[in-house]
């Protein structure tokens, strides 16, 4: 919603989600390419730096973008532990054969 189309209410409600995701450490956003979760900081194997070190670059639709690597798409999809991270996780086994998991520190220990 444009800026200059909010008031009273709207606007609060505006201020208060934007209160909600400075604080939070997992947002989840539906976007119209579909879900895209974002997560704030985090411990090795699933902290920025560790991911974006060995992330891959390919080209997508004429872009050169960047894509988590096997091994923390694999760490991501074990923690979030969803029925249909289960079943990529499955799948991904079927393309490459034994994945590589990572042990994830207070989710393996």
């Amino acid at each position: 919603m444009p800026q200059d189309e909010l008031s009273g209410p709207d606007l609060v409600g505006v201020i208060a989600d934007a209160y909600d995701i400075a604080g939070a450490e997992q947002l989840r956003v539906n976007s119209r390419r579909g879900i895209i979760d974002i997560i704030r900081g985090g411990s090795p194997p699933l902290d920025f730096d560790t991911v974006s070190d060995r992330a891959d670059t390919v080209e997508w639709e004429g872009q050169m973008v960047r894509v988590a690597a096997l091994p923390s798409v694999v760490s991501f999809k074990r923690l979030a532990r969803r029925p249909q991270d289960r079943v990529d996780l499955e799948e991904l086994e079927a393309i490459h054969g034994d994945l590589p998991v990572e042990p994830i520190p207070g989710f393996d220990s």
